[in-house]
């Protein structure tokens, strides 16, 4: 495998992506948009698990993960952020 640049002036450009692999033939793929991008995004599903991968590698024993889902959902009822904040910290 080789990365090899191409003339994309942005260092943190993702996109595109082309893949090629060679063996007794050729196959390229280039990809427009990677997955999770606005244009290519997460299912809510996909957006659960990789949360739940996340706060599991970070602090498996501080976040509950469906309380700062609730949280998060809620904000734009909630009468005031607390219930995000004690959900960010682990005091769901």
């Amino acid at each position: 495998m080789r990365l090899i640049e191409d003339d994309n002036p942005d260092p943190n450009a993702v996109v595109p992506q082309t893949v090629e692999v060679v063996h007794d033939t050729t196959a390229r793929v280039t990809l427009e948009h990677t997955l999770g991008s606005p244009a290519n995004p997460l299912s809510r599903e996909a957006r659960l698990a990789k949360a739940s991968a996340c706060l599991a590698a970070a602090r498996p024993q501080c976040l509950d993960l469906a309380a700062l889902v609730d949280s998060v959902e809620t904000l734009d009822a909630a009468p005031d952020i607390g219930a995000l904040a004690r959900a960010v910290s682990g005091r769901g």
